[in-house]
Order: structure tokens, then sequence, then C-alpha cells
């Protein structure tokens, strides 16, 4: 059933674009039937029509098929330009942005090694309060609890 309905569709769409109506291949087959003094020239015109259609449709497909193919060289064509801008894109930001993210960086390394010396020295002052042995004295353990 599917079948059918494809080609009944490429039957109408080759019809769109030709202008060539399946009545009138049905109009010259009722002719060749019911008057056989036209028949030869229905058969005639009928075969002419046919090879005319058959051509169309094959220029049809041959020209849309050179199409898609145009159309996929253009958009590999675009793919490649848009990876390249891309590539050039990402090259200018790493170029413009790398010496300030190295230069927050090593802030933030700084940053680190002070917290991680901050946390020495409470640590050590942790252990000398546990000691009994408090720089602030006993007000600050008091304050802290």
């Amino acid at each position: 059933m599917y079948d059918f309905f494809s080609a009944w569709r490429e039957v109408a769409h080759v019809s769109e674009i030709t202008g060539l109506s399946v009545g009138v291949l049905v109009a010259l087959a009722a002719l060749a039937w019911f008057v056989p003094l036209a028949r030869r020239l229905a058969i005639e015109i009928a075969v002419v029509i046919v090879i005319a259609y058959v051509s169309g449709i094959s220029c049809y497909h041959l020209a849309s098929s050179d199409k898609q193919a145009q159309w996929a060289a253009a958009d590999a064509a675009a793919a490649k330009i848009a990876s390249a801008h891309d590539a050039a894109i990402g090259a200018a930001i790493e170029a413009k942005y790398m010496p300030q993210i190295a230069s927050l960086q090593k802030q933030a390394d700084q940053y680190q090694q002070q917290v991680a010396s901050y946390e020495r020295t409470i640590v050590g002052q942790k252990s000398a309060a546990a000691s009994g042995n408090c720089v602030l004295g006993a007000g600050a353990l008091r304050l802290r609890h």
C-alpha cells in the first residue's frame, strides 16, 4: 500500500513540475479504446508523452542528486571554515587571557600558602592552648567556647 502512495506522490510531484496531467494519459487511453480510427494517433501521442515523462523524471532526479552533492560539499566547506574560525578565536582568547589567568593562579597559590600558614599557626596555638600556654590568656579560651 505504501509503494502505491509513494508512487502516486512522485507522479503528482512530477506532474506539478511538468504540467503533464495523468488525466491526459487517461483520456488518450479512453480515446484509443473507444475510437478505433484515432487509436494509432492516441498511442503515438501517449508514447511521446511517456518518453518525455520518463526523461523528465530522470533529469529531475539527476539534477536533484547534483544539487544534493553541491549542498553536501558546501556544508563540508562551511564546517571547515567554521572550525578554522573557532580555532582562531580560541587562540586569540588564549593569547589575550592566559597571562591574566596565570597571574590570578599565582595569586591564588600565594593565598593558599597564606591559608596553610595560618592553619599551621592556629594548630600550633590550639596545641599551646591545650597545654594551657595560650598567648592571649585564659579570656581567649573563654570567648572561644
